[in-house]
């Protein structure tokens, strides 16, 4: 009942907050009539109604803020349903999960396609508790961004304006997504101006295996799904930087020996590297030993983690699993796309990921190829060879 009672107030606090709204039709249609309006997603909500939807779910937020998992994509799931029942567009951040009410921004896009006019509003919630609202307008092949935030501070929603302006370029795409750019001086060297938006919906089997298999390896600090190789042929892959992806992957957290001292090297005891290794890749200890740097006396893997001169790119591309086929052997061969938002490219490598499920509930990466944008990864940079790194750490 005090679920029912707060969306109810949340409903009507919201339409009465809307500006530039049509006039309210009563229930005979006659305009002027009292009655109840229902948005259409396309409204533009004001500071009060932006402060509402956000009260709309302060209990979900406050418990999130309590228990630590306010970036977690459960808790981005329900706040999403939440926001959702205010009849606006709404996705997160990180286009994980399929935009609700997606009518009104589909049909904007169409009509920015043919230079029609049209508005739609999306509401994108990010790992914090908040969301940043996109007022967007197009005519004439225009587009018109009208960008607010809106984040918790002690315990209160508050809304904060980004700014109002037109896309300096911007690009709907056959796969769905609406990329769109914000201008910046030469020299500005604050965050890049680029957005971008998932329209179109993936099919929750794809999202499920994608966050299972390939989205907590992705992209950053490896070359996993960027190289061609196979069980039996790593080609080109770091084994520490397939460490660093499995450590993540089994643990959660960074490992333990990437300690921020870019300088200092660490010595892995065997069993741990080989362990954590194993987890996810078939590779014997000759294979391991072979493509790492490992000491008979010590017992243990030499570890040096990445510095200013092998870091990658600030922002690198996320996957999305767009098509699976299941193997007569067991294993399942994921259709892998990067999306790369800094590039406004929703396919700037497609490669063909296969996985195996094992009986215990894990899994294990098996190959890898790529079958598109085959040119070296820009976001990717190599460790440094031996050479490198001495002259680097420690004969500079």
């Amino acid at each position: 009942m005090r679920l029912k009672i707060s969306m109810l107030l949340l409903s009507l606090a919201v339409l009465c907050a809307i500006t530039g709204c049509a006039e309210v039709q009563g229930k005979d249609g006659k305009d002027g009539t009292p009655g109840q309006q229902k948005l259409t997603g396309e409204e533009q909500p004001d500071a009060n109604a932006l402060t509402a939807l956000a009260e709309g779910y302060r209990d979900l937020y406050e418990q999130a803020a309590e228990e630590n998992c306010l970036n977690t994509i459960e808790t981005k799931e329900q706040i999403i349903q939440r926001l959702a029942q205010s009849g606006y567009a709404v996705v997160d951040t990180e286009n994980r999960i399929n935009m609700e009410n997606p009518e009104s921004p589909e049909q904007f896009c169409r009509a920015a396609v043919s230079k029609e006019k049209a508005q739609t509003v999306i509401l994108s919630v990010n790992g914090e508790g908040g969301f940043v609202c996109y007022c967007l307008e197009t005519e004439e092949g225009e587009l018109h961004v009208d960008r607010s935030t809106v984040y918790w501070e002690e315990g209160e929603p508050v809304v904060g304006y980004e700014g109002i302006f037109d896309a300096e370029s911007w690009e709907y795409t056959e796969k769905g997504y609406l990329f769109f750019e914000e201008y910046h001086m030469p020299g500005y060297d604050g965050p890049h101006g680029l957005t971008g938006i998932r329209i179109l919906p993936l099919d929750d089997s794809l999202r499920e295996l994608n966050e299972r298999y390939v989205y907590p390896a992705g992209y950053d600090g490896s070359a996993l799904l960027t190289e061609n190789w196979t069980e039996t042929d790593f080609g080109n892959l770091d084994f520490y930087d397939l460490y660093d992806v499995a450590y993540r992957m089994k643990y959660g957290v960074r490992t333990p020996y990437d300690t921020g001292v870019i300088s200092r090297e660490s010595w892995i005891p065997a069993e741990e590297f080989e362990n954590v290794v194993q987890t996810y890749f078939s590779a014997g200890v000759s294979v391991i030993r072979k493509h790492t740097v490992y000491s008979e006396e010590r017992g243990a893997y030499r570890y040096r983690p990445r510095g200013m001169y092998d870091s990658c790119a600030a922002y690198v591309p996320y996957p999305e699993v767009t098509a699976r086929e299941e193997m007569p052997d067991g294993t399942l061969k994921l259709t892998v796309e990067a999306v790369w938002i800094i590039e406004a490219k929703d396919q700037a490598m497609v490669s063909e990921l296969t996985v195996l499920p094992l009986e215990d509930g894990g899994f294990r990466y098996v190959s890898n190829e790529v079958v598109s944008g085959t040119e070296k990864p820009e976001w990717f940079t190599p460790r440094l060879a031996d050479g490198e790194w001495q002259s680097v750490y420690q004969n500079g």
